[in-house]
C-alpha cells in the first residue's frame, strides 16, 4: 500500500510539473490556429467579393449582347441558369477540399506520450 501511494505522489507530481507546459503548449497552438483561420477568412472574402463583381458584369454582357434581338430574355435565363451552376460546382469543390482543422496536434501528442510514461510507470 506505500508503494501505491508513493507511485501516485510520483504521478501527481509529474502531472503538476507538466501542467504548466501543456497550458503553454496550447496558447502557442491556438494563436497559430487562429492567424491562420483568419488569413484563410480574408482570403476567401476578397476572392468572393471580386468573384461576385465578375460574375455579374458577366451576365450585364450576355444580357446586353442580345438586347436588340428576339433572344434577350433567353439570354437573361441563360445568365441566370450559367450562375446557379457555376454557385453548384463551387460549392462541391469547396466541400470536396475542406480542410479538417485538427486542433491542439502537438499537445493531444504530449498528452499521449506522458500518459504512455504513466501507463510503464505503474
Amino acid at each position: 500500500m506505500l508503494s501505491s501511494l508513493h507511485r501516485s505522489k510520483q504521478i501527481s507530481v509529474m502531472v503538476i510539473d507538466r501542467l504548466s507546459d501543456y497550458l503553454s503548449l496550447a496558447r502557442i497552438e491556438l494563436q497559430l490556429q487562429g492567424r491562420e483561420v483568419i488569413m484563410q477568412a480574408l482570403s476567401y472574402s476578397a476572392a468572393a467579393i471580386f468573384l461576385f463583381f465578375m460574375l455579374l458584369f458577366f451576365g450585364v454582357a450576355i444580357i446586353t449582347s442580345f438586347w436588340d434581338t428576339p433572344y434577350r430574355v433567353l439570354a437573361a435565363w441563360t445568365a441566370v441558369c450559367l450562375y446557379s451552376l457555376g454557385a453548384a460546382i463551387c460549392i462541391n469543390i469547396a466541400r470536396r477540399h475542406a480542410i479538417k482543422i485538427i486542433g491542439f496536434h502537438s499537445l493531444n501528442q504530449e498528452i499521449k506520450q506522458d500518459a504512455a510514461i504513466l501507463r510503464q510507470a505503474l
